[in-house]
């Protein structure tokens, strides 16, 4: 939490990653937050439709640029719940799952959004 007297947002940093400029928010108001019962966001399962849908794996196979700036970018764009931390180091063997069975289409519409940056991705099908 931002050391401020009004500040009210809930961050979330990796084990080892204490800079926020790399934290996800937990929660925009950290007493709503705890009001509701301060759920873990790492516990929190996000139901995705995949009825019909094709999945994919996410893989790195092109070594990052800007190194944690690039994984945290492509961390933001795709939510992966894996920490920092461990994204960084298994970027350092290659190729990388980032990211297991997501739907194709988001897949390729989240490399779109992440730009140049995206060519140092691909694709897997796995049913």
């Amino acid at each position: 939490m931002p050391a401020h007297d009004d500040s009210t947002e809930l961050l979330q940093v990796d084990a080892g990653v204490m800079n926020p400029q790399f934290a996800s928010v937990v929660n925009k108001d950290f007493t709503n937050w705890i009001n509701n019962g301060a759920l873990n966001i790492d516990l929190e399962d996000v139901e995705v439709e995949t009825d019909n849908e094709q999945l994919c794996d996410l893989i790195l196979v092109h070594p990052l640029r800007e190194g944690t700036l690039d994984l945290k970018k492509i961390q933001e764009v795709f939510a992966i719940k894996k920490g920092l931390f461990d994204l960084l180091k298994g970027s350092k063997q290659l190729p990388f799952v980032l990211m297991k069975d997501i739907p194709i289409e988001v897949a390729r519409k989240n490399i779109k959004e992440l730009g140049e940056l995206g060519e140092i991705l691909t694709l897997s099908d796995v049913g």
